[in-house]
């Protein structure tokens, strides 16, 4: 029997040559992927890469520079756009998710997602941020054209099952929108339009605060993250006094925002746990005379909101709402929600938001014990509002905040046939 050739002292080093380099090459990539993933500038890549260095790896210097990360990036792009062409040209089908978006320099571009079964699971892949020549529905549709053409697919509609997007017109209209035009130029009646429930969701919440005090409290939350934001000296007063009064002070979060239900959340809860302390610096800022005459009325406009018995009252109440909303959101955003999955988690929204319409919810309770007559947290709490008046105003916008998502959310829940066959 032949044995195999031991290769030459030269072809080993060689071999060897070529693992380094290749291992070399292996943490550029890792480097580069990382430095996108974070949403980080190109500028970043040469740190990054000294970092490494100090640590012991050995990368060389060649790369150390803005034009190698974005070769880096561009290779890595590359590799996923032919893993994608090859997805979807193999599919039997896909589905587009469609929305406006804009990039750094505010210019109007559209963003096209599609959801396609890997490993017969769905999963959702970024196809391309592309810029329409127009922001009509025909701008639109030849942007999302261009877009599969470009990866050969001139004849994605035959494969394409569902679109999905905002309730914009342009987008749903059911002459001139996009989704009719997608259907009546491709011949492709059978394409299912589904309106983002996240979005629907979003509109109800907001149909249902509009013009009640639930909008006083979303207001005072947005003066709040403003007057922080950007000010270092007012948040290290903050610090300051949370330190000697032996709490913690969170930075206040912005109450609107891209997800609406969640920012607004973030936003309350930040609030309910600074309440104390935001109380007592923006009072101390309010008296201070060294402070600008026009931020002092600000602060005086904050905090006589803040001690506002209703607004408490109603900081507690509008968490528990937006407790049960974000659940919901939060399912709805999932690349792996299922229409049953999303009608059970809705009637079981609605089933808690009618139990709050009696009974209070886990935050509600926590006012009777942090709330004694008109004394919250070592301040008196202005204008007290009876219970009962409270609770029939709770009653009133848990009432209109369910009408709304029965609203904005009937065809989901009772009247579309092709939920029905999915959840009897």
């Amino acid at each position: 029997m032949c044995k195999k050739k031991e290769p030459a002292p030269l072809e080993k080093g060689f071999q060897k040559v070529d693992e380094q380099v290749m291992e070399k090459m292996d943490k550029l990539f890792r480097s580069a992927y990382y430095l996108v993933q974070k949403e980080r500038p190109f500028s970043d890549f040469k740190d990054i890469l000294e970092l490494q260095t100090l640590n012991g790896l050995s990368i060389g210097e060649t790369y150390f520079n803005n034009k190698a990360a974005k070769e880096f990036v561009g290779e890595i792009a590359g590799f996923y756009y032919t893993e994608l062409k090859e997805l979807l040209q193999k599919a039997d089908y896909f589905s587009i998710f469609c929305d406006g978006s804009t990039d750094n320099s505010e210019v109007e571009k559209e963003l096209i997602m599609v959801k396609v079964l890997v490993d017969f699971y769905p999963r959702m892949k970024f196809l391309k941020l592309a810029q329409p020549a127009n922001t009509k529905a025909q701008g639109v549709l030849d942007a999302i054209d261009k877009a599969f053409e470009e990866i050969g697919l001139q004849d994605y509609k035959q494969k394409l099952v569902g679109f999905c997007s905002d309730g914009a017109n342009v987008m749903m209209g059911k002459k001139k929108g996009v989704i009719s035009l997608l259907k009546e130029q491709g011949n492709a009646d059978w394409v299912l339009s589904v309106w983002c429930l996240a979005h629907r969701l979003e509109l109800a919440i907001k149909d249902a605060f509009k013009q009640t005090y639930m909008d006083t409290v979303v207001d005072v939350l947005q003066l709040i993250f403003y007057f922080y934001r950007g000010s270092a000296k007012r948040n290290k007063e903050a610090h300051d006094i949370a330190d000697m009064m032996e709490d913690h002070f969170y930075k206040p979060a912005k109450a609107n925002g891209t997800r609406w239900v969640e920012h607004k959340l973030m936003a309350v809860a930040k609030l309910k746990s600074n309440w104390k302390v935001i109380v007592m610096h923006i009072m101390n800022y309010a008296e201070d005379n060294t402070n600008r005459g026009e931020d002092r009325a600000k602060a005086k406009g904050i905090i006589a909101k803040l001690l506002q018995y209703k607004f408490v009252w109603y900081m507690y109440f509008i968490k528990d709402v937006l407790l049960e909303i974000t659940r919901i959101s939060l399912l709805f955003q999932r690349e792996d929600i299922t229409v049953t999955s999303a009608v059970t988690k809705v009637q079981s929204a609605q089933l808690s938001l009618r139990d709050m319409i009696n009974n209070p919810g886990p935050t509600l309770r926590e006012f009777d014990q942090d709330v004694v007559g008109d004394q919250h947290k070592d301040h008196t709490l202005r204008n007290v509002v009876a219970q009962d008046c409270l609770k029939k105003q709770k009653g009133t916008i848990l009432q209109d905040i369910l009408d709304c998502i029965q609203r904005r959310m009937e065809n989901l829940i009772s009247e579309d046939p092709v939920y029905e066959l999915q959840c009897p």
